[in-house]
C-alpha cells in the first residue's frame, strides 16, 4: 500500500484543496468581474451590486464555514474507523495459536451426548405412556368383562388371541384380523 493511502488527513487536505480552491477562484473571478463593472456602472447602481456582492460573499462564507466543519466530521470518522479496524488487527494478529479442535470436538460431542440422552428419555417416555394406555385399556376390557359376566371360555379365548397375536405365532386364528 501506498503511505498515501495509509494517511486520511493528506485525503482530507486535498479535498479541502480542491473544494475550497475552486470557490475561490469562482469568488476571485466574480470580484473582478463586479470591480470592473463597478468602473463603468452609475454609483446607484454600484451601491445595489456592492450590497448583493457583500450578501454572496456571506453566503459563500456560511457555505465554507459548514464544508469545513463536514470535513472536520469525516476526518474524526475515518480516524475512529482506522482505530478500530488497528485494534482489530492487532487482536488477530496476537491471538495466540492453540489447538482447540480437540476441546471444541469434545464439547461436541459432550452436546450430542445430551441431545441423545434428553431424545432417548423423550422416547421412553412416549413409550411407557403408549404402554400405560394399552394396561388401562385392558383393564376396562377386563372390567367390562366382569360386568358382563361373560363365559370363562369366552374370556380364556379372548387372551388366548390376544397373546398369539402379542407372541405373533399364531396368525390364523385371528377372525378378519380382529382379536377381539
Amino acid at each position: 500500500m501506498s503511505t498515501s493511502l495509509l494517511n486520511p488527513a493528506k485525503h482530507v487536505e486535498r479535498i479541502r484543496e480542491i473544494i475550497m480552491g475552486r470557490d475561490l477562484n469562482q469568488v476571485h473571478s466574480r470580484l473582478k468581474r463586479i470591480e470592473n463593472d463597478l468602473n463603468t456602472d452609475p454609483p446607484v447602481l454600484q451601491s445595489h451590486v456592492i450590497q448583493q456582492l457583500e450578501t454572496s460573499f456571506s453566503k459563500l462564507q456560511d457555505e465554507c464555514h459548514r464544508l469545513r466543519s463536514e470535513l472536520h466530521q469525516e476526518k474524526i470518522i475515518r480516524k475512529q474507523q482506522l482505530a478500530q479496524i488497528d485494534q482489530y488487527f492487532r487482536e488477530l494478529t496476537h491471538r495466540p495459536v492453540t489447538v482447540t479442535t480437540i476441546k471444541n470436538s469434545d464439547e461436541l460431542a459432550s452436546k450430542m451426548t445430551a441431545r441423545i440422552d434428553a431424545r432417548f428419555r423423550e422416547i421412553m417416555s412416549h413409550l411407557q405412556t403408549e404402554l400405560l394406555q394399552w394396561r388401562g385399556q385392558l383393564n376396562r376390557d377386563m372390567q367390562a368383562l366382569r360386568n358382563d359376566k361373560v363365559d370363562r371360555q369366552d374370556v380364556m379365548n379372548r387372551f388366548t388371541r390376544i397373546a398369539s397375536a402379542a407372541l405373533a405365532d399364531d396368525e390364523n386364528n385371528s377372525k378378519d384380523g380382529y382379536l377381539l
